[in-house]
């Protein structure tokens, strides 16, 4: 219902701000004037570049410490639902018994769909952290300060993106192909091969994380609002 209803808006919309030029030539595409798109960034990431600056990140959730090092999950889209959840959930486990010194933060989507999935498989293994939904400051310090993520949210690799993590993305396509292409991400799907193959990459060769691990502004610099209320004010004007 979310693209639909971006269609449906653009279509009579007078603007249209575009978080990347990916998204403007998407535009461009679909018929909305050129003269009407500018690309600003996602002011998702305003907020994040804020709230960094803004609120000092301790590695604490919860009021609890962190246990470091570790891998942040976040899994709920409902593609993802019965096996490809099991499948991404085992690939879990296997990584953990790979690596005896890690552990793994999910914060779990209420969905009883993802909640029952999820808990029979991983809820009793000591270094799976299975938490409640979180406010967006702790989500972000659990972001900021894991080894890499596995996320199939849009949001997550916009994020992650900007904090420099890597993020092992569990579908099969990504509507910001520009994570893919700048070098944060891999897609791996909810092939408990391929997502175990890669999360060792990630955990074994320092030079590949390295070079992953890197913050890129692709999707946004943290003025994307300061970039939109200038058009605003000059249409105005006009």
């Amino acid at each position: 219902p979310e693209e639909m209803n971006r269609r449906l808006i653009d279509s009579v919309a007078d603007v249209c701000f575009a978080p990347t030029e990916t998204n403007r030539q998407n535009l461009l595409r679909e018929g909305v004037p050129a003269e009407s798109i500018f690309v600003t960034g996602n002011t998702a990431i305003d907020a994040l570049k804020a709230l960094i600056e803004t609120r000092p990140l301790a590695p604490h959730v919860q009021g609890a410490p962190l246990e470091m090092p570790y891998l942040l999950v976040t899994a709920h889209r409902r593609e993802n639902h019965g096996r490809p959840l099991q499948n991404i959930c085992c690939a879990l486990l296997e990584i953990l018994a790979l690596f005896d010194g890690i552990h793994a933060y999910y914060p779990l989507h209420p969905n009883p769909a993802v909640v029952d999935t999820v808990k029979p498989i991983l809820g009793n293994h000591p270094r799976v952290h299975l938490l409640p939904p979180l406010g967006y400051s702790e989500f972000v310090t659990l972001l900021r300060f894991c080894r890499f993520a596995l996320s199939d949210s849009g949001g997550v690799q916009e994020e992650a993106c900007y904090l420099g993590k890597p993020v092992l993305v569990l579908r099969e396509k990504t509507e910001r192909p520009e994570l893919i292409q700048v070098g944060n991400g891999v897609l791996v799907g909810a092939e408990t091969g391929k997502i175990v193959a890669e999360a060792r990459q990630l955990l074994e060769d320092e030079d590949m994380y390295r070079a992953r691990a890197v913050s890129h502004t692709v999707f946004g610099d943290g003025n994307s609002s300061v970039r939109i209320a200038a058009v605003l004010a000059e249409r105005l004007r006009e």
